[in-house]
């Protein structure tokens, strides 16, 4: 299996088990509040990264930084801002459609990206970054990894 392959079905099984944990959620633990946000939030910031990276492909290929990194905010939570308005359902089961729907896309955009766009940054940084559409789907594995995580330490209201 090549990197690629090995990556996207990484994605895919962090995307699932994300998703399973937030099915488990009673949904008064979907919507409880804790530092400001809510599971919910974690998620409508989620299906907004889907489309970001889906995006942030075609600027790396045309040798520019991502709009979506250019958030000055800290934690990028301009960015993270837009994501929770535009996917603003309360309901578990749409919200959860919805990343559903924002993961399909990005993998197909994966499926369809040339082996040799997978590590090439064009000349695009952030920082220390060298941001490439195989790096920025690395940095979505550890997304779904760690709000999986928290989301399954969520206090119980």
């Amino acid at each position: 299996m090549a990197p690629t392959e090995e990556q996207r079905a990484n994605l895919q099984d962090r995307i699932a088990r994300f998703a399973a944990t937030v099915e488990g959620l009673p949904d008064g633990q979907f919507l409880h509040e804790v530092g400001g946000r809510t599971p919910r939030d974690i998620v409508a910031h989620l299906i907004g990264w889907n489309y970001h990276a889906i995006e942030a492909s075609d600027f790396i290929r045309r040798g520019e930084l991502p709009p979506s990194l250019l958030d000055t905010g800290p934690d990028f939570s301009a960015v993270n801002g837009v994501s929770m308005a535009r996917f603003a359902s309360r309901d578990k089961a749409e919200l959860l459609g919805q990343l559903r729907a924002s993961a399909v896309a990005h993998d197909a955009m994966i499926a369809a990206l040339p082996e040799a766009e997978w590590g090439d940054n064009h000349g695009v940084a952030l920082g220390d970054w060298a941001v490439t559409s195989g790096s920025f789907v690395g940095i979505m594995i550890g997304e779904y990894e760690h709000h999986q995580q928290e989301i399954a330490d969520w206090p119980v209201p």
